[in-house]
């Protein structure tokens, strides 16, 4: 006959260990989407700032710009 141990407290620890470890990188990753969004929102006003100043000298670079910060990622 067979017998099964129940799980003893080291293994309950662990899995907790794995269940917030877990919601820390969901947590991590989160922040991480919102600081890259931040980023993304004022790269898009300066480069609208600068296409704006350079638009009589530079055209082109001018509309480089506005295209870059109107593009989505």
């Amino acid at each position: 006959m067979t017998t099964f141990a129940l799980p003893s407290g080291s293994y309950r620890a662990a899995s907790l260990k794995q269940v917030w470890a877990g919601r820390a990188r969901a947590v991590g990753h989160a922040v991480w989407v919102a600081l890259e969004e931040a980023g993304r929102r004022r790269a898009a006003v300066q480069m609208l700032h600068t296409a704006e100043r350079v638009a009589a000298g530079q055209p082109e670079l001018a509309a480089a710009l506005r295209n870059a910060a109107t593009s989505k990622r």
